[in-house]
């Protein structure tokens, strides 16, 4: 406790993630910070309730990490695309394991379904925190 009430700077990244539990660290000591949010992890909250979610981001700086955080990837295979799913919401956006890298990722295939993804992803958070929150 003492160390984290002495400290003037503290930078923590965390990449697609939802962090819950290092908010309430941060908000017990009054330390803020920046949070670039992936929205698609609002569309069940976890085990956190809307309005507890905006209560641990109250204060914060908020920023767009995209909707599905997607890799650009214009050219997949036709393996590739046997092996995924399109996104329902945006035209161009599949998710799913490739064939050539067997990772599971949302691919944007097309430069719009990856501006949409960005667009989706603001109005969401903006949906959530108010409208002109989004940094």
């Amino acid at each position: 406790d003492r160390a984290i009430k002495n400290m003037q700077i503290l930078s923590k990244t965390a990449e697609d993630c939802d962090v819950v539990l290092g908010m309430e660290v941060l908000n017990r000591y009054g330390l803020k910070g920046t949070f670039n949010l992936n929205s698609n992890f609002f569309e069940n909250f976890g085990t956190v309730r809307k309005e507890e979610y905006i209560k641990l981001y109250s204060g914060h700086e908020v920023g767009n990490h995209v909707r599905y955080h997607p890799e650009y990837r214009p050219n997949l295979s036709e393996d590739d695309f046997k092996t995924l799913t399109p996104v329902s919401d945006i035209d161009g956006m599949y998710y799913g394991v490739t064939v050539s890298d067997k990772t599971y990722r949302y691919y944007a295939v097309t430069p719009e379904a990856f501006i949409a993804a960005i667009e989706k992803g603001k109005e969401d958070i903006e949906a959530l925190f108010g409208k002109g929150t989004v940094k």
